[in-house]
């Protein structure tokens, strides 16, 4: 739709990072793909939206399929298994508890991750604990 390909790669990269911002799925290899549907050349031209199934759906559904064999042979679970509703962190205990809304806000109104609140309560709990160890340690 976009004659010139420099004006194309910046639309359809800034378009692509626009979605994942709104999904909060930042996911970099996802531009690079509306990069290459741009100047792949010829090939991806004649493959039309092909090129959406084969190769990036297929190369994406085979790269999850060896990251579940890996981790399986690791011993880890893959994909994480998503906790019940009713279990939930304990607040991080401060002199002003940070709460849930919180961490929420604090995710939104800064960068990106992929992490939710649930994850990152556990790692402010978890890295409390490592520093009241290392208090009573003494170190």
């Amino acid at each position: 739709l976009i004659g010139d390909p420099g004006l194309a790669c910046g639309v359809a990269a800034c378009l692509a990072i626009g979605v994942m911002f709104k999904l909060r799925c930042l996911h970099p290899p996802s531009g690079a793909v509306a990069l290459t549907a741009i100047l792949g050349g010829e090939g991806v031209k004649q493959l039309g939206y092909a090129f959406v199934w084969s190769p990036v759906l297929l190369n994406s559904v085979l790269m999850a399929l060896l990251a579940i064999v890996f981790n399986n042979l690791l011993g880890r679970r893959y994909p994480h298994a998503l906790a019940p509703a009713e279990v939930k962190p304990q607040p991080v205990p401060l002199e002003v508890p940070i709460s849930r809304a919180d961490l929420h806000q604090a995710l939104l109104d800064g960068e990106f991750l992929d992490i939710d609140e649930d994850d990152l309560q556990a790692l402010l709990q978890r890295a409390e604990q490592l520093a009241q160890q290392r208090h009573r340690a003494g170190a």
